[in-house]
């Protein structure tokens, strides 16, 4: 288990834009590399434009340690809202974007003890998308806690599932190709996967566990092998590797393979990274040690789900969230990184411009609070392009990054 002193936080350590996309979510030539604004030392965030989201400050007020975003359209106005975990509050925040980025408080949901993930979905099949959230400790223990959208956004009471030993993050695909989405949840002392079945209307069965290597701290659902269904990767903490399970079909897995990481993996993606048809990992490295340290791992798949040897990216400090998504329009899958840093100076959002191959630039640090723990990615403002919402942890806020449609990010200062 990983501890972070940040405001007496404790951590206990998703999906791919082509898997985020099947379930209704947003990601969510070279292209040039952004340039930090002249007169920025090296380990300070560049000084940002005005905000690029019209009419919002760019700064919304959340419960208390917010510890995980998720975006999508509650209201159903056709615009992108958005759902928070609050790690400290023990609750979700809904709130609810007016078309141009600006997004308001409207609901607080109790989410049992210190909820650590949030995902949306549309779990009973209604056409309005629901709210799961991953906690150590929820409503009925450690598990899965799921909010069903009754319309004008409100929400059903949560009725909670009980998994493995601190089940923290949350994954959520169609495992047995039932029609019906399926959750996934990471047990960390458990050294286990749940996998709660979907019934289609809402409900979802027993936690059916799966067995991977120690200290799994994280889950992604992808079709890892090109088969038409979703498999499953894990990182984990306590070996430094991630345990990649084939589906058979009817969610039935195989025995874990392990591929190496960097020490001390926190978080995982997947992207069709460099253009070959099949969807690669990305792992988040929180790791101590000098030369794997504050790194992402690439694993590129050879296309049967399994994967070569890692390339490591350095990507600032204390990386704890990465997701994939297209920031500048070339149509490759770049990525963003919250860094939860060591201080004001190192802490912010890490943009890594994809450059073709799976080759990345530099990265480029945009300021996102005091202590960026998650992001989601989705065109909260109408022009097109992908701006990230960011969970500011210490701050009780989500910071909004705007998109210049470039991959530079803006917000007020």
């Amino acid at each position: 288990m990983r501890v972070k002193n940040a405001s007496s936080r404790i951590l206990i350590g998703f999906i791919v834009c082509s898997t985020a996309l099947s379930l209704g979510q947003s990601c969510g030539g070279p292209a040039p590399t952004p340039s930090p604004s002249p007169g920025d030392g090296n380990n300070t965030p560049p000084r940002l434009t005005a905000c690029g989201l019209v009419g919002n400050s760019c700064e919304v007020p959340t419960g208390s340690h917010p510890d995980s975003v998720a975006l999508a359209d509650f209201d159903n106005d056709g615009d992108l809202d958005a759902a928070v975990a609050n790690f400290g509050g023990d609750s979700v925040s809904v709130l609810t974007n007016n078309g141009s980025g600006k997004l308001t408080l409207v609901r607080t949901l109790p989410a049992g003890d210190t909820p650590h993930s949030i995902l949306t979905a549309d779990f009973n099949r209604d056409g309005k998308r629901d709210i799961a959230v991953g906690s150590v400790g929820a409503i009925a223990g450690p598990g899965a806690t799921v909010f069903l959208n009754q319309g004008l956004v409100n929400f059903s009471t949560g009725i909670a599932y009980p998994t493995g030993n601190v089940g923290t993050m949350l994954a959520a695909g169609d495992l047995d190709l039932s029609g019906s989405i399926d959750l996934i949840t990471a047990n960390y002392y458990s050294n286990s996967l749940s996998l709660l079945p979907g019934a289609g209307n809402g409900i979802f069965g027993g936690a059916v566990n799966v067995q991977v290597a120690a200290g799994p701290s994280a889950v992604v659902a992808a079709d890892l092998d090109n088969d038409g269904d979703i498999d499953l990767a894990a990182t984990s903490e306590d070996t430094s590797n991630v345990s990649v399970l084939r589906n058979t079909g009817g969610a039935v897995f195989l025995t874990p393979i392990y591929f190496g990481v960097g020490f001390r993996p926190v978080h995982i993606a997947a992207a069709e990274l460099d253009n070959d048809g099949d969807l690669d990992l990305i792992v988040a490295n929180q790791g101590a040690l000098a030369d794997t340290a504050d790194t992402v791992s690439i694993l590129l798949n050879n296309g049967n789900a399994t994967f070569a040897l890692q390339r490591v990216i350095s990507v600032g400090a204390n990386p704890d969230f990465v997701l994939a998504a297209d920031f500048n329009g070339d149509s490759r899958p770049d990525l963003a990184v919250a860094n939860l840093g060591s201080g004001l100076d190192d802490s912010g959002v890490a943009i890594l411009i994809n450059n073709g191959g799976a080759n990345f630039g530099a990265p480029v640090l945009f300021a996102a609070g005091d202590s960026p723990t998650a992001l989601a990615a989705g065109d909260l403002d109408g022009d097109n392009d992908l701006d990230l919402a960011v969970t500011d942890f210490a701050g009780n806020q989500l910071v909004l990054l705007g998109n210049d449609g470039k991959g530079f990010f803006s917000r007020d200062e």
